[in-house]
């Protein structure tokens, strides 16, 4: 019970957010698929092909649903991604025990 009380003090900082905007591309017929199931409203339905990137959280939703594969990542931000994925999930966490 004390490990309990004293692991909730502990100091946890803000993740950097990860630079997750996809954009349409030339792909892009217009369907609307990804404004319809984006969770945040950040894409407006009578013109998908923009993005509201203040809006947008970054989950992907619209690039899973694009039944064109139209929405992406750039080159720079999936590279951006996988740097930082591949630095925070490299180290394998030793594995706590608690009662």
């Amino acid at each position: 019970l004390l490990y309990l009380a004293l692991s909730f003090r502990r100091k946890y900082r803000r993740a950097a957010a990860l630079p997750l905007r996809p954009l349409a591309g030339e792909g892009c017929t217009a369907c609307g698929a990804c404004a319809r199931l984006c969770p945040m409203g950040a894409i407006d339905a009578a013109a998908p092909g923009r993005a509201d990137a203040d809006a947008c959280i970054g989950c992907m939703r619209c690039v899973a649903s694009c039944p064109q594969g139209a929405r992406t990542l750039s080159r720079t931000a999936r590279a951006a991604v996988s740097l930082r994925l591949k630095a925070s999930c490299a180290p394998r966490a030793k594995n706590v025990t608690v009662l």
